[in-house]
């Protein structure tokens, strides 16, 4: 995800649910971005609509395909699907409970 309003609170409350983040540079691309997402050990990746096409060129890595991918969207039902384990992040946010 790359710098936007929305990236502190989601880094700080994944934090808060003991989730370890790996922050990945946003201008990787190939071999050094699957390089990257395969040695910090992830399980899911964020991104943001504005990155899908970085992590569309390498989703058919072996590794890269296992993960579950999380597409942060300004709208609710506007994204495109990467693969069967996409999640749209924006539509899952305005489920949760303010609490």
């Amino acid at each position: 995800m790359e710098t936007r309003l929305e990236y502190a609170p989601m880094w700080l409350g994944l934090s808060k649910v003991g989730i370890i983040t790996a922050l990945i540079n946003t201008n990787l691309r190939k071999e050094t971005l699957i390089h990257s997402i395969c040695t910090s050990s992830t399980k899911a990746v964020i991104v943001s609509t504005e990155l899908l096409d970085a992590l569309r060129e390498i989703i058919d890595d072996e590794e890269i395909s296992k993960m579950e991918i999380f597409v942060y969207d300004n709208q609710a039902n506007g994204m495109e699907m990467i693969n069967d384990k996409n999640v749209n992040l924006h539509r899952e946010l305005e489920k949760t409970s303010a609490d």
